[in-house]
């Protein structure tokens, strides 16, 4: 069964948190309105009602492993040690990052199915770090965060950080960082390919999902199962439906031949 959860304040989407010190996580789905178009940002965070036993992974990396580049992105447009900005991730508000940190997200990365691999390589910045904005609405480092228009603490956006995803120490140690990333990066999919994606009689696919799963928070977790992960909150399922697995293939299918005819 799909669940939804929302409770509206002012300009975001938020829930009660639980102390500093608490250990149990879930899911919380922050929107943000203004005069600016409708943007969702995903977080992941603490909260009393339900008790979940994390572990840490550890992966043991040498130190002296070099990283071509001081992110685990390749966007063209973001700059580079070769232009003079070796410092540009460093300098990121609420940036976590080390060679190993990095790294080990670079290979979750490269593991991710396509078409989230590819976006996540050439479109998404993908940081180590605690999300600014994220930080104020929660109090704390959330496990993940997809901004798609940057924003910074003061919740104004525009900010170099746009189209980014956000994963932070905590995420990492919480051993589910594969999952994370699918659900991070199934917003970015959501935001970059099925908006655009239209059906024969005009409407976007994003909304056609969106009435399908119940909203875009269970959307993501949808394609956590689908893409074989089991860590999510929004929904609870033993085993994605066969319609459900058959719909979404025939919608990815879709989408893709669709946008890429539009490049032509």
């Amino acid at each position: 069964m799909i669940k939804k959860s929302l409770i509206f304040i002012l300009f975001f989407t938020a829930c009660s948190l639980g102390t500093e010190n608490s250990v149990e996580e879930s899911v919380i789905e922050t929107t943000i309105t203004s005069t600016t178009p409708s943007t969702t940002i995903s977080t992941t965070t603490t909260s009393p009602s339900t008790t979940v036993t994390t572990s840490t992974t550890t992966t043991t990396i040498p130190k002296k492993i070099f990283i071509s580049m001081d992110h685990p992105s390749e966007r063209e447009d973001i700059p580079n040690s070769n232009l003079g900005y070796g410092d540009f991730i460093e300098r990121l508000p609420g940036y976590e990052g080390d060679a190993i940190e990095n790294l080990e997200i670079r290979l979750a990365i490269n593991e991710l199915p396509d078409p989230f691999r590819t976006i996540l390589k050439e479109e998404i910045l993908v940081v180590n770090g605690c999300h600014p904005y994220g930080k104020v609405l929660f109090k704390r480092c959330v496990y993940g965060v997809f901004d798609p228009l940057g924003y910074d603490e003061e919740g104004n956006y525009g900010n170099d950080w746009s189209l980014s995803i956000w994963i932070s120490d905590r995420g990492l140690q919480s051993g589910q960082l594969n999952d994370i990333l699918i659900h991070e990066a199934a917003h970015a999919y959501s935001y970059l390919r099925l908006r655009t994606c239209k059906t024969p009689g005009g409407e976007s696919y994003r909304n056609l999902a969106h009435r399908k799963f119940g909203g875009e928070e269970n959307l993501a977790d949808i394609f956590v199962y689908y893409y074989g992960g089991k860590w999510t909150n929004y929904i609870e399922l033993e085993v994605l439906a066969m319609d459900y697995r058959r719909w979404l293939g025939e919608m990815i299918a879709y989408c893709e031949l669709y946008n890429s005819e539009k490049k032509t």
